[in-house]
C-alpha cells in the first residue's frame, strides 16, 4: 500500500538530518526505510514536486497517523509561528526559516527504547560518523530492546568506544523504570518523563531532553548541547554568562520556577519553537558554523550574526 501527501513547506531530508529517528532508518535506492522499532519496513521519500510518498508495511493499523508522526507532519509548519518570539531571537528564527525552510520534528513514542540507545551513544561523539554505524550494528546483530542490549555478551563487538559501555550502564538502570517511561512517552508527558530519565546514572538534562523531544509531542523541550551553545554565542544570542540546564536544578524545579537565571532555556524563551530552533541550529553548526573553518560566507544566518565580521570569518 502506498500513501501520498502533498505537505506545505516541508523537507524530508532537512527534517531527518538532525533527528535521532534517523538512527532507525537506512537509505535504499532513494527511499528512507525503517529498519528498527515500530512500523519496521515503512519507506519514505519526497518527490521533486514536494509530494511525500510512503510505502506502508502490511498490518499497519493507523497508517496515516504513523506517517505523520514519523515524518514530523503531525505539526504544522513552525515557520507560521515566528510571531510568538521576541527580538532578537525572532530575527534569528526568521533567518533560519528563510535559509533552511521545511524542518519538522519527527516523533515516535513507541520507539522509546531504540531512540534512547541512539541518544546515549551520541554523547561526545560524531552522530553521523559513529553513532549511526553503532546503532545499525546493534539493531542487526544484538537486538533493539534494553533487555537484549544490556544482557548481550557481544556488545563489545559493536565497538571499543567508552560510549558503548556507558550506554549499557545507563540502560541497566532504565530497565527498572521501563514501564513507567513507556507510558509517559505514549501519553506525551515530557516533564515527568525527563525527571524520571535523569534519576538514572549518566543521564542529564541534555540526554533526557533529546529523548523527550523525539518521543513526545512536546516541542518546547530540547537539548542544550555544545553545538547550540557555540552557535548562539557566536551569533550573539548568548554570552559567556549563560550555561546549559543543570541536573540538580532540573530535578528540583520546573523551567518556570527554576532560580537559575543564567540557564539557556530561560534566556531564550523559545517556547513551542524550541525544538525547531535547536534542530535547525544543529544543522547550522554542523554545515556552516563549525568549530574549525566555519563557512560564514554561505551561512543562512550571517545577516543576524554579530560575529560575521570577526576574525574567524577569514577561514570561511
Amino acid at each position: 500500500m502506498r500513501l501520498r501527501i502533498k505537505p506545505e513547506l516541508y523537507s524530508l531530508e532537512l527534517t531527518f538530518y538532525p533527528s535521532f529517528l534517523s538512527s532507525l532508518y537506512e537509505r535504499r535506492g532513494g527511499w528512507l526505510v525503517k529498519i528498527a522499532g515500530v512500523h519496521k519496513g515503512l519507506a519514505l521519500r519526497q518527490l521533486p514536486d514536494g509530494t511525500l510518498e510512503a510505502k506502508l508495511p502490511l498490518g499497519l493499523d493507523t497508517p496515516i497517523e504513523a506517517v505523520l508522526e514519523q515524518t514530523g507532519l503531525w505539526h504544522k509548519p513552525f515557520e507560521y509561528k515566528l510571531h510568538q518570539l521576541a527580538e532578537p531571537l525572532r530575527s534569528y528564527a526568521e533567518a533560519l526559516a528563510e535559509g533552511l525552510p521545511g524542518l519538522r520534528i519527527p516523533v515516535s513514542p513507541r520507539d522509546l527504547q531504540q531512540i534512547t540507545v541512539a541518544v546515549l551513544l551520541s554523547k561526545r561523539t560524531d552522530y553521523h560518523r559513529f553513532t549511526l554505524k553503532w546503532c545499525k550494528r546493534i539493531w542487526l546483530e544484538i537486538g533493539e530492546t534494553w533487555n537484549l542490549i544490556t544482557s548481550s555478551a557481544s556488545l563489545s563487538g559493536v565497538g571499543s568506544s567508552y560510549q558503548i559501555e556507558e550506554m549499557r550502564k545507563s540502560l541497566s538502570c532504565l530497565l527498572k523504570l521501563q514501564p513507567m517511561l513507556e507510558a509517559l512517552a505514549v501519553e506525551g508527558k515530557a516533564s515527568p518523563m525527563r525527571k524520571l530519565l535523569m534519576s538514572c546514572w549518566g543521564i542529564g538534562p541534555k540526554t533526557a531532553d533529546a529523548i523527550a523531544l523525539c518521543t513526545t509531542r512536546c516541542t518546547s523541550v530540547y537539548p542544550c548541547d555544545t553545538n547550540l551553545m557555540r552557535v548562539l554565542t557566536r551569533v550573539g544570542l548568548l554570552s559567556s554568562l549563560h550555561s546549559p540546564p543543570e541536573k540538580a536544578y532540573c530535578l528540583k524545579y520546573t523551567c518556570q520556577s527554576c532560580p537559575k537565571e543564567s540557564c539557556t532555556v530561560k534566556a531564550l524563551k523559545a517556547g513551542e519553537l524550541g525544538g525547531w530552533l535547536q534542530s535547525l541550529t544543529y544543522v547550522v553548526g554542523k554545515v556552516y558554523c563549525r568549530p574549525l573553518r566555519p563557512r560564514c560566507s554561505s551561512c543562512p544566518v550571517q545577516a543576524v550574526c554579530s560575529s560575521f565580521s570577526q576574525p574567524f570569518r577569514r577561514h570561511s
